[in-house]
């Protein structure tokens, strides 16, 4: 198979036989191979934007480009290879190149640090810029909190508490950024007054220089209290599609029971002891 990542009439081609390997011998079910098969030409295309950078950037020939691209690796580069959060498709293309089961291994452990990342809440609160341990802590507890209330029973489930956590986050963030602000006005506006009346001075010594527009104290806290609310109403929306979600994936068990009212409908679940159980269970429609 020719990797249309690859092709370009003054771009030599790498061969593909030696990437493909990666999607053949190692995985077996269809969504594996279709996976590996999507893994090969992510892989292709990371070495042709290594050959285009060389080309553009470093002004060298095709053949330069191909060949300096495709030269082994050195001992750092495999070692931050070795990590997952450091995963690149050129690195990876370029493993696979002399040996696709190593690849693979790298590419599947990838994979399952991720997972870890995702199950553990770090993903989610990095989306928030979220990196100190403290406030990682507080984010995890909240986390904790509402997955012992909701018990998720998979992926689906688990990312809305992620939502959940998120925009909880957020709403109090802007409620203590609300408050600073109100705080601030309150307590500081005579040396707001005198910061402003230093600036308006030295705007007037350098009039030349641009000066970004400034919110008023009524704006600053304006947007937070209508941040608060965004937020807020994201939760909201987060939690009624966790309910909603629940409602409707429901299993009901019936026991000891002769007449049950499913809606507009009433289903007999007595079944006397000489009749053969059918294939859909005891109930019969009365």
């Amino acid at each position: 198979m020719k990797h249309s990542s690859l092709r370009g009439p003054s771009i030599p081609h790498a061969d593909p036989l030696r990437l493909e390997k990666v999607g053949s011998s190692t995985v077996s079910r269809p969504r594996e191979i279709a996976e590996a098969n999507a893994l090969v030409q992510q892989m292709a295309k990371g070495i042709q934007e290594m050959v285009q950078y060389h080309i553009k950037c470093l002004e060298m020939t095709p053949e330069e480009a191909l060949k300096e691209a495709l030269k082994p690796l050195s001992k750092d580069t495999l070692q931050r290879a070795a990590r997952p959060d450091c995963a690149r498709w050129y690195t990876l293309g370029r493993v696979a190149y002399d040996d696709p089961e190593l690849a693979m291994e790298l590419w599947l452990e990838t994979r399952q640090r991720a997972r870890d990342k995702f199950e553990s809440g770090i993903l989610a609160a990095s989306a928030l810029g979220i990196k100190e341990a403290w406030e990682t802590a507080q984010f995890l507890a909240i986390r904790e909190a509402f997955i012992e209330d909701w018990q998720p029973r998979g992926g689906l489930e688990l990312s809305l508490i992620d939502q959940l956590v998120q925009s909880h986050t957020l709403w109090m963030y802007w409620l203590e950024e609300m408050q600073a602000i109100h705080d601030l006005i309150c307590s500081d506006r005579h040396v707001l007054d005198e910061e402003a009346s230093h600036k308006a001075q030295d705007a007037v010594y350098r009039k030349d220089v641009y000066r970004t527009p400034r919110l008023t104290e009524d704006q600053m806290l304006d947007r937070a209290i209508k941040n608060a609310e965004r937020f807020h109403l994201m939760f909201s929306r987060s939690l009624r599609s966790l309910r909603d979600l629940r409602r409707f994936n429901v299993n009901v068990t019936v026991t000891g029971a002769a007449n049950v009212n499913l809606g507009p409908q009433q289903v007999n679940v007595t079944q006397n002891a000489n009749d053969e159980p059918k294939a859909g269970g005891a109930l019969g429609a009365q």
